[in-house]
């Protein structure tokens, strides 16, 4: 049988003048005794689940004597983080009493050395896992442990550990940590991922093409090339008319020598006009069709379109 270790029997709450008499915690005294019979017993698990219930009740102040009592219950039972956590309350309600100038029994100063000793040898002999507070609250299961609410330190077993944040929801969380005896690591819940953004509408396309300066002008500089080539028509007719006219056997006169030589240099001359402007019109259409450029420009869909509106209010 394993031995137990010995507990505060005669006063497990805190003694006040007025309380004495009091029902409530006369009540109080007799669940703590039906607890420490059952620890007695060796039954330490039934002891805590009087005692646990009794701590809740009286809170961290008025309680911390039982805070002692299940630390020692917890440890027995092998719960080294409920242990660690109650005889931290004992430790500091023992504390705040002795700085506001309370008288502390015996029997509490050396359970307070006892709790301080305790605490340092977990601290050494187990690895801590820290899980802080998150917001909104979340529960986390640490190996096979019972879920609880983030923000409290585990004492495990150095080596390999599962943390699980939110276990059984849609938002659970599975981290593997590795931590050695008389270390501590930290272990937070990542945030949760931003929703993806929303797929992009389908771009519509169309061409859309420029021109330096209107065609007309081609067309223009064109039928005036053309036109223009009829005055080159007229000069050679009346050029070659006059050839005619004064070829042998008709002998010219200097005179007539004279308009022939005047027709034949106009008619050779007339062709400047139409070759300017088919020079004209060539570096017309070529600038043209240079300088003309198609581009692929987004077209307004109906969806996009109401976005837009939307947009706009």
């Amino acid at each position: 049988m394993v031995a137990l270790p010995a507990l505060a029997q005669d006063a497990p709450l805190p003694q006040q003048d007025h309380t004495e008499d009091d029902p409530a915690i006369a009540a109080y005294r007799e669940r703590f005794k039906m607890g420490l019979e059952r620890y007695k017993a060796g039954d330490v698990a039934q002891a805590i689940q009087y005692w646990e219930p009794l701590y809740r009740d009286l809170g961290p102040q008025k309680g911390y004597r039982v805070a002692y009592d299940l630390a020692r219950a917890y440890e027995t039972f092998g719960d080294a983080t409920r242990a660690a956590e109650r005889f931290v309350v004992f430790v500091d309600e023992t504390s705040a009493r002795r700085s506001k100038g309370e008288t502390i029994d015996e029997l509490v100063e050396k359970e307070a050395e006892d709790a301080t000793q305790r605490l340092e040898s977990l601290k050494k002999n187990r690895a801590r896992i820290s899980v802080p507070a998150t917001t909104p609250p979340s529960s986390v299961a640490v190996d096979a442990t019972e879920p609880r609410l983030a923000g409290f330190v585990a004492y495990v077993v150095g080596g390999a550990h599962t943390v699980v944040f939110d276990p059984g929801s849609n938002d659970m969380q599975r981290k593997e940590v590795s931590v050695a005896n008389g270390e501590e690591i930290q272990v937070t819940k990542d945030s949760p991922a931003a929703p993806p953004p929303p797929p992009p509408l389908p771009v519509v396309t169309r061409p859309e093409t420029t021109h330096p300066f209107s065609p007309a002008w081609i067309f223009v500089a064109g039928g005036a090339t053309l036109a223009s080539g009829v005055i080159p028509y007229l000069t050679y007719s009346h050029a070659n008319d006059l050839r005619d006219r004064f070829s042998p056997p008709h002998a010219a006169t200097a005179s007539e020598q004279s308009d022939y030589s005047s027709a034949r240099a106009l008619a050779y001359g007339s062709w400047a006009l139409p070759i300017a402007l088919g020079l004209f019109t060539t570096a017309l259409a070529t600038v043209y069709f240079a300088k003309t450029k198609t581009v692929w420009v987004p077209v307004l869909t109906e969806k996009q379109a109401g976005f837009s509106i939307v947009g706009a209010f």
